[in-house]
């Protein structure tokens, strides 16, 4: 499994990686994160992230990998009566299409973190209402360690 702590640093890198991310925040406990995100100015957009899922695999223990299942939040509060959701999906678009590249380019480099990002796994997911107040898009992919 990857080492949760350089996970973190990784994503947190993506603040002065890509302008327009006020903040990285690491999921955890349920009650924490709804406090948070009402806390979350509407002009801030935030990128979440989830420890990672893993699952092991092989035939035998010279074979065994673990397949990581990665998930990131890009969001951002949205006002009903400004254009709602829609327009906050829209508005979250290019940065969320730069994490992407992003992450393929840290891959081709062999970044210690996603070096065996699998890119076909990559898939990217439109969210509204999260929490009642956010929307933006969700990224989900596989790595192996």
């Amino acid at each position: 499994m990857v080492d949760i702590k350089d996970y973190r640093e990784y994503w947190e890198q993506y603040k002065e990686r890509i302008q327009g991310i006020s903040d990285v925040v690491p999921l955890t406990v349920d009650q924490d994160i709804s406090k948070m995100v009402q806390d979350i100015r509407k002009d801030k957009m935030v990128l979440f992230m989830l420890v990672p899922e893993t699952k092991g695999s092989g035939v035998n223990v010279d074979a065994y990998e673990e397949k990581n299942e990665g998930v990131v939040f890009l969001g951002k509060k949205y006002d009903p009566q400004r254009g709602g959701a829609y327009a906050c999906i829209e508005s979250v678009q290019p940065v969320i299409s730069e994490i992407r590249d992003m992450m393929m380019e840290d891959m081709a480099s062999g970044c210690p973190v996603l070096g065996t990002l699998d890119i076909d796994s990559i898939r990217i997911v439109p969210v509204s209402a999260w929490y009642n107040v956010l929307a933006g898009w969700m990224i989900d992919f596989t790595f192996t360690i």
